[in-house]
Formats: C-alpha cells, sequence, structure tokens
C-alpha cells in the first residue's frame, strides 16, 4: 500500500511533523498561550485597596482630631492657669464691647469671660479689672475702660441742654449731653453704646442728688488732671455704668489686671484668640 495515500488521523490534520517535535494546530496554539501563567495579568484586590485607603484615611483622621485636640487642650490649661486669670463679665457697663448679647442695661442672656494678666500700667483704650475697695469699703472688682493716664488733662464739655428727663421714686432726674475732652481735643470714642447723658439737676447743679464732689467737678466742665499712679476710667455703657466720674480716679496698685482674651458668650476658644488680636487685646 502506498503510504503518500494513506491519510492522517483527525486529529492530527492541518499540523505538521518536522525535525521530531508536534506543533498543535492553531486554536489549539493560541489556546496554550492563553492558559499560560507567563501571559496572564493579575488583576489587583479592588476591594482591599478601598477598605486600605479608607484604613488609613479614618487613621490620619483620628490622629490629626487628637493633635488639634490635645493643643487646644494644653492652651487652654496654660491660658487659664499659668499665663492668665478667668473672669466673668457681670452687668452690661462695658455693652456693647462685653455681653453683647444682652437686650437691655439689664437682663441680659449670657455673660462674657475675659482673661486678664497682672499688668498694672495699663495704656489709652486698655480695659481692665481692679479692686473698688479703696472707694466702696469691700472688695469688688470693677471692669472698665482706661480713657486718661497719668498726666493728662480731661474735661467734659456740655454741648445740650436739659436733653433728657426722668421721673423716678426718688425725684426727679435731669440729664444734659456731654462729650469728652483730653489734652484740649475732643476724643473720639467709636466703641461707646450712644451719646453721653449726665444728670445735671435743674435749675442748679447743687440739686443733683447723693452726688460726690468729684461729679460735680465733672459736670461742672472743670480741667481735671490724673494724678501720678493714676487711671481714669468709664464704662462703654456710660448711660449705665458707675466709674471713675462718680467715685474718682484709680490708683494703679489697685488694677489687678488688663484684658488680654476676651471670650464672647457662646464662642470657642479660637475664635475669641483671633478677636482679641484683632481688637489688640493680645498684642
Amino acid at each position: 500500500m502506498n503510504n503518500k495515500n494513506k491519510k492522517l488521523p483527525q486529529s492530527q490534520q492541518n499540523s505538521t511533523v518536522g525535525s521530531g517535535f508536534y506543533t498543535a494546530n492553531d486554536e489549539d496554539f493560541y489556546q496554550t498561550l492563553w492558559d499560560d501563567k507567563k501571559f496572564s495579568v493579575p488583576t489587583p484586590p479592588m476591594r482591599n485597596t478601598e477598605e486600605n485607603l479608607f484604613k488609613k484615611r479614618k487613621f490620619s483622621i483620628w490622629y490629626t482630631f487628637l493633635i488639634v485636640f490635645g493643643i487646644y487642650f494644653i492652651l487652654s490649661i496654660y491660658l487659664s492657669n499659668v499665663l492668665f486669670q478667668p473672669l466673668q463679665v457681670v452687668g452690661a457697663s462695658m455693652y456693647p464691647t462685653m455681653n453683647n448679647t444682652a437686650d437691655s442695661a439689664v437682663s441680659q442672656i449670657g455673660s462674657d469671660v475675659v482673661y486678664i494678666d497682672n499688668s498694672q500700667n495699663p495704656e489709652y483704650k486698655d480695659i481692665v479689672v481692679f479692686d473698688s475697695s479703696f472707694t466702696s469699703g469691700k472688695t469688688e472688682y470693677y471692669i472698665k475702660r482706661v480713657i486718661a493716664t497719668a498726666g493728662d488733662t480731661i474735661q467734659f464739655v456740655r454741648i445740650s441742654e436739659v436733653a433728657h428727663f426722668e421721673r423716678t421714686a426718688s425725684g426727679d432726674i435731669y440729664c444734659a449731653k456731654y462729650i469728652l475732652y483730653k489734652n484740649g481735643q475732643p476724643l473720639e470714642e467709636d466703641y461707646i453704646r450712644e451719646d453721653m447723658l449726665m444728670s445735671v439737676g435743674y435749675p442748679h447743679i447743687d440739686e443733683v442728688k447723693n452726688a460726690s464732689d468729684f461729679y460735680k467737678a465733672v459736670i461742672s466742665e472743670e480741667e481735671i488732671t490724673v494724678p501720678e499712679n493714676h487711671i481714669f476710667v468709664m464704662g462703654d455703657n456710660r448711660n449705665e455704668s458707675r466709674d471713675s466720674r462718680d467715685f474718682g480716679f484709680v490708683p494703679n496698685d489697685q488694677i489687678v489686671g488688663t484684658v488680654r482674651i476676651h471670650i464672647e458668650y457662646g464662642k470657642p476658644l479660637i475664635v475669641a484668640l483671633i478677636h482679641s488680636i484683632k481688637e489688640k487685646y493680645l498684642f
């Protein structure tokens, strides 16, 4: 039988034999390439990658939070116990600068807090806390703004006739409008609540009831010079404040401290620090 006419098995059709090696058909060849691990590209585990990123991000957030909270806590302790002394502001004599949640001269929603240092040499516009025992006979802290320091000359100048009248149980109160001169120049006081009214009596100053001699000198438009080691203070809420117009100059040694940080009611410390820098309390 002629070998040339012998058919190859079906499995060997379309294949060739050479040099003793068997080569598969095209379909088997590409299937072999597909199954070979050398030619396969591993698919990254996407879920695990996303979970790892989430865990790292979550850890980073908590780590940042702990650092910020730790700094805030240490700063609060340092401010309140080492560097400055905290005090609560009571009353409306410094409204609207402080306790500006007050809806009137008497009622208020909450009290501000101030941190003071132990400085006893304040400057004009500084807000100070002092012991009023030199005038009241008992230890009571007042908070007021410094208007004049040693050597300054002040004068209250009347610019109206009786501008306000109020009838009370203790008697009638007649008030006139005043502006303040310091060293011969009128002060621009953008921090006060309203125009300054002071009881003048009517028709004579001597009819002002329970007025000190110092107060009578004030409303009589006398020039007053602040003595050495003293300051002259007033509240920003001029018409609802008992201050140097009544009891006179404050001795420097009665000053407890100067306000360096002012925390408005309900505001966080970081907002207070920014506010205190802006208002030049801190620096």
